[in-house]
């Protein structure tokens, strides 16, 4: 790629009128686009849209601006990023290799940070969930937290992925983070020393109510190792003979669509958890088959409004298929998901090519998922360990109302 453009510009005039004269827009685009990832690939491309002024673009900036250290790759990889971010989709992105290795890391359960999931929310960076134990936690961020400005660097000058960046780094550095908060008068800057972050997908313990034991199941997000843990978890629940289950799926940001499914056919196998809507496809339902070990247990799922993407997929499916009462807070709304395509120098593009609903087709983008009984929580009163929305949980399946 470098070199192609590298040889171009040396003939830049030149290049600019054999382009206009002997190529066609559809050459050009099968060009530009086969550079890209070593092969020519078809695509149909405007009329009205002249590749030239791309490469005479590139030209004067490798030529006139001050900066006469401009790299070709930050060019190259800047180009691309402008494209995705011209779909003004905050969920399609494109990766570096470096950042596309940091995105990999996190989905695997380790990283060094300082612990918080983070996501838009009504177009704000906001904290949705500090991650257990972390220094985000220690340092007192809660969920719902809006960060302003990363070392002093506003947040709004910078790509979602950047920030991510700039948080993450070598552990037993600082990162300062500037945070609003509703009761703030103005922000508030939180100085947190980055650690090793592990996190651990799914967490559970017994719960005693009124005579009878529940088992309380929080997930955290859908990674790598849930489940295989959930697993572990509903199998203690059983032997241990508890009375019903909660399925906490509080400040959940999402995570992998496969453990999802695999955690919602715990109690509804052989049928629909999700239906795929794909761009030139028919709707694609997704199911498994695995034995539905806890399909009549007593269950309530809890929500809120930073439950998103997966978290609102296995609670749509619960409620659509009657194994749950859904219990807390409108969740986020993110019922969209990316494919991931991945490029010979590791970077990555995350496009959003599908849309998914719940079982009946009901749409979850833009809407999330309606609990059945609504009851709003502080996050403070959570922080603080009061938690009327458990509490309601447990109340619910003790006395069965």
């Amino acid at each position: 790629m470098v070199s192609l453009i590298q040889s171009t510009l040396q003939y830049t005039a030149l290049w600019e009128v054999v382009m206009k004269k002997l190529l066609s827009v559809a050459a050009i685009a099968m060009f530009f686009v086969g550079i890209g990832v070593g092969r020519m690939w078809s695509v149909s491309v405007s009329e009205d849209i002249d590749f030239t002024d791309y490469f005479k673009t590139w030209r004067l900036i490798k030529t006139k601006h001050v900066d006469t250290e401009v790299k070709d790759m930050d060019l190259y990889y800047g180009s691309i990023s402008g494209m995705v971010e011209a779909l003004d989709d905050p969920h399609s992105t494109f990766l570096d290799p470096q950042t596309a290795e940091l995105f990999t890391s996190s989905m695997a359960g380790e990283f060094s940070g300082v612990g918080i999931e983070v996501g838009m929310k009504d177009g704000s960076l906001t904290v949705i969930s500090p991650i257990s134990g972390s220094p985000a936690s220690r340092a007192g961020l809660l969920a719902g937290d809006v960060i302003t400005a990363v070392d002093g660097v506003d947040v709004s000058t910078l790509k979602f992925i950047e920030v991510i960046v700039r948080i993450r780094g070598e552990k037993g550095t600082p990162v300062k983070l500037t945070v609003f908060r509703e009761g703030f008068e103005e922000p508030r800057d939180f100085t947190i020393v980055r650690d090793d972050i592990k996190t651990v997908s799914v967490k559970w313990e017994p719960v005693t109510e009124g005579g009878k034991t529940f088992m309380v199941i929080t997930v955290t997000g859908f990674h790598q190792d849930t489940s295989q843990l959930f697993g572990q978890a509903a199998a203690e629940a059983l032997l241990s003979g508890v009375d019903g289950l909660v399925l906490d799926l509080r400040n959940n940001p999402g995570g992998l669509l496969g453990a999802a499914i695999n955690v919602s056919c715990f109690w509804a196998s052989g049928v629909p958890i999700v239906i795929m809507e794909k761009r030139g496809e028919e709707p694609r339902p997704f199911s498994c088959d695995m034995t539905a070990i806890l399909h009549d247990m007593p269950t309530v799922v809890l929500v809120n409004k930073f439950s998103a993407s997966a978290s609102e997929i296995t609670a749509g499916a619960l409620q659509d298929h009657g194994k749950a009462r859904i219990i807390g807070e409108k969740t986020y709304g993110k019922g969209c998901g990316q494919d991931v395509y991945s490029y010979d120098d590791g970077s990555e593009l995350h496009l959003t090519t599908f849309l998914w609903k719940t079982p009946s087709g009901r749409t979850i983008h833009k809407s999330g998922i309606t609990p059945d009984e609504i009851l709003e929580a502080d996050p403070e009163d959570l922080a603080e360990g009061e938690d009327i929305q458990l509490d309601r949980a447990i109340r619910y399946l003790s006395e069965g109302r």
